[in-house]
């Protein structure tokens, strides 16, 4: 007899009601008792624990500094702290480091973000701000760039100009992030080196899929090899690093 752990595993998350009932079925034989069905979460709960911007892709657990594999434990933020990060994902290396981050999330969250904004500069494209496209931005790898408004809105790095310009962005990604994904493409791609995909390991061809994931450019055979790349970014990035490496 399988526990209620294991066959909670294979059920939906987004099927509450379903759930609930699992659990009425079961608690007999588990000895458990049994829950009342309004004890089961609301879809609203279930809709805020989605990832909203992209994955953690920095290669270490913010708690315990240790390397972080396919296996990481995966969290995504409420935004109680601080609603700009409300569905953002953070990744450790066990849940004992997870619950010291949900205990204090202000203690890590500043070193999270300098250290994506010092990863992603080495990628952004150069050109203006996000949102005022008109106002040029220093160069993101020059002694200057710090002298910008670098802002990392669900774990993705955004240029701007000033403060009026994050606030647009907080409000309305959807409306300047497009704008960057081109900016990132446009750069990356000609000197793009990996010329299979990182999933399937198949050869890109003309229907190959760009997708973008903290200002890199990730290119896959299909649409169905995007998933595992969001799933596991870094393994991504260590092929694509690699092929470059390996033609200079």
């Amino acid at each position: 007899m399988p526990s209620i752990r294991a066959v909670l595993s294979l059920t939906s998350p987004r099927n509450p009601c379903a759930i609930a009932a699992l659990l009425l079925a079961l608690a007999p034989l588990s000895g458990a008792a049994s829950p009342a069905v309004h004890d089961a979460p609301a879809p609203q709960a279930a809709a805020a624990a989605e990832r909203k911007g992209d994955p953690y892709t920095l290669p270490t657990c913010p708690v315990s500094g240790k390397p972080l594999g396919a296996d990481a434990f995966i969290l995504i933020m409420d935004g109680s702290d601080n609603p700009a990060n409300a569905g953002r994902e953070i990744r450790f290396c066990c849940s004992e480091c997870a619950d010291k981050f949900k205990a204090d999330p202000a203690k890590f969250i500043p070193e999270i973000d300098k250290q994506m904004v010092g990863a992603q500069l080495k990628t952004y494209p150069a050109g203006n701000c996000a949102v005022m496209t008109d106002d040029e931005l220093s160069d993101p790898r020059g002694p200057d760039a710090m002298e910008d408004k670098n802002v990392i809105l669900g774990n993705r790095l955004v240029r701007l100009c000033c403060a009026k310009c994050i606030k647009k962005l907080r409000a309305a990604p959807e409306k300047y992030l497009p704008g960057v994904d081109a900016a990132v493409i446009a750069m990356q791609k000609p000197t793009y080196a990996l010329t299979t995909c990182p999933i399937s390991g198949k050869a890109l061809g003309a229907t190959a899929v760009d997708i973008v994931v903290a200002n890199r450019l990730v290119r896959v055979c299909c649409p169905g090899c995007t998933a595992p790349v969001l799933s596991d970014p870094v393994a991504a990035f260590k092929k694509i690093d690699a092929a470059a490496a390996t033609k200079k």
